[in-house]
Formats: structure tokens, sequence, C-alpha cells
């Protein structure tokens, strides 16, 4: 499905498999007409001031006036951190332009990381229904599908905690993420409906993987996580966010759902999802990607809510 919409004299096309959700993107369905309105009822939400489009005074107020009524596709380009370059190149040469790394529109098309959500073909959880034995073999199918060595897959022991760890080598670790920057060595974590996030840097080449329940998303797993690599110097982080509960599977007490904002809880329903997408947004994650798969309705995967203490999936990555 096409469509396409027209903001501020900039054509936009978009294409999608199904029809945009007009509740979570009004901006797509507005005017030119209606546009100043909601901006002005944006700027408001976001800064508790009005917005003064007609003698912009603050420099805010000013940036907001351009959006409007000062747009043009050079300033699109030039605001573009890989579009500028094909102007830098035209103006002064290309022996200017800084070397890139690669350019890379999702998580999924990165080439220097190996990574996988796997399903309930393999349970990687010892205390789990399998034996040690079978839960040992499944460990070293993933590992081969990975091509490191058994000795080289590290997976935390997972307690609903905000501890992330960096590590540089196998290791017994307490908490609920790793972080690493050594080649060859899998990180992953395992999972039955909590959300399994993989995480890369494509400039500083730093992984993460972590588990999230809500009890670690509220309290700090992902934060953590994350501005932990930010202080790495990771500023290019991509994730891809794995099978994981829906919203429509998962009613929660007043206990969990008076931990976060009203509006990620409907009818008794947390939706985790939107909850972690939102923060990763907040972080200034560039990109974030969702493999949409309900583990709860979907039995090709483990779900506590589901099977009860039965299995979990292992969900990894590796820098190759």
């Amino acid at each position: 499905i096409h469509k396409v919409v027209t903001l501020c004299g900039i054509k936009l096309k978009i294409k999608s498999k199904k029809l945009i959700d007009k509740k979570k993107n009004p901006v797509l369905y507005l005017t030119e007409a209606e546009y100043p309105a909601y901006l002005k009822d944006w700027f408001f939400k976001k800064t508790g001031q009005e917005l003064n489009l007609d003698n912009p005074q603050t420099f805010n107020e000013k940036i907001q006036w351009m959006k409007l009524y000062d747009s043009t596709p050079l300033k699109t380009s030039l605001a573009d951190k890989y579009l500028v370059r094909d102007w830098v190149k035209e103006k002064i040469g290309e022996e200017y332009l800084i070397p890139l790394l690669g350019v890379w529109d999702k998580f999924e098309d990165i080439d220097f990381i190996k990574y996988k959500f796997f399903d309930n073909k393999f349970n990687v959880g010892f205390d789990r229904l399998d034996t040690n034995e079978v839960v040992i073999q499944h460990r070293k199918s993933i590992a081969k599908y990975f091509d490191v060595e058994y000795d080289n897959m590290v997976i935390p022991n997972q307690v609903h905690s905000n501890n992330s760890v960096f590590i540089d080598r196998k290791t017994d670790v307490k908490g609920d993420a790793l972080i690493t920057n050594k080649k060859g060595l899998l990180i992953g974590v395992h999972t039955a409906d909590c959300v399994p996030i993989l995480v890369c840097d494509v400039e500083k080449k730093y992984i993460a993987a972590i588990h999230a329940g809500w009890r670690g998303a509220v309290f700090g797993i992902i934060e953590n996580t994350i501005e932990k690599m930010q202080q790495l110097g990771c500023n290019k982080i991509y994730c891809k966010i794995g099978p994981c509960i829906h919203k429509e599977s998962y009613p929660v007490g007043n206990d969990v759902a008076s931990l976060v904002e009203k509006k990620y809880v409907t009818h008794g329903h947390l939706d985790i999802l939107m909850y972690i997408f939102d923060k990763l947004n907040i972080l200034r994650v560039k990109d974030v990607s969702i493999l949409n798969i309900d583990t709860y309705t979907d039995t090709n995967y483990f779900s506590y809510r589901r099977d009860g203490r039965l299995g979990v999936q292992f969900s990894g990555i590796v820098l190759l």
C-alpha cells in the first residue's frame, strides 16, 4: 500500500504492508492548513509554552516557523548526514569527505554481526523440563550456528534486575544484559514472554543483549545498558526487539499497572512492547525494529504464561 502525503511543501511517499494507524501517526493525515495548529499543540505539550508563529521571538519558535514556511529540498539534504555528502562532493571535492564505515537502514542490514532469535526447538534453560545434557546439546548447536566455540557462548544468570555488565571473555555473570566489543564472543539472553533486545553500535562496534521483563524495564535495565554503551562512545545504536508477549495476551494487576504511565495499560493489559519501544526512542537509539511475534499465541515459542516452566528460547548476537 502506498500513501503520499505533503507536509510543508515536501511530498512523502510511504510504503506499508498494512494501513497506517491514524491514531498512532496523526501527522501523516494532516493537510497543509491543519499542520500549524498541530505544531502549536505539540509545542505546548513539549514546552508548556504557547507557540507564536506570527511573530516568533525565541530560537525554538523560529525553528518551528522555519519548519512551516522556510523548508526547501536543499535544507532537507544538508540536515541529513548521508545526503549532505553529495553536496560537499559537488561544492568542494570528494577529498573532504570523511570515510564511511557503512550505510545501514535497519538492524538486519548490518554486515559485521550475526544474530538470531531462536524458537522453542532449542530450550537453553537448565531449570526447565529438559535434562542438563539436552540443554548443553542445544546450546552447542546454537554456538555452531554462530560459528563459535561453545566455550565462547555467554548467557547471564538472569534475575529480573537492572544490572548490565560489560564482558570481554566467557565468565559467570549475574544480571540481565551483556555488552561486549570482543569479536567471536557470543552473548545472549533467554526468554519465555519477556522481551529480548539485541543491540549494535555500527561505528564503535559494540553489541549488547538485554532481557527485559516488566521488572527490569521499569527499574532501568534498558537505560543502564544503552547509557553504558553511550559512555563507551556509542552514538549510532541500532536495536532489534524479538519475540515477546503482546498487549492482548498480557493482563497485569494494579501493582504492575501503577508502575507505568496509564497510556501503556488498556483494560488491565500491559503493552510492554510499546513501553520499551518508547524508552529506546527517548534514549536516542538510531533505529528500533520489531519482530512482530507474540510468544503467548504463537506455539512455536515458549511462553511462561501459557506453558509454565516448560522451556526458554535463546536470542543471541556476535561480532564477526
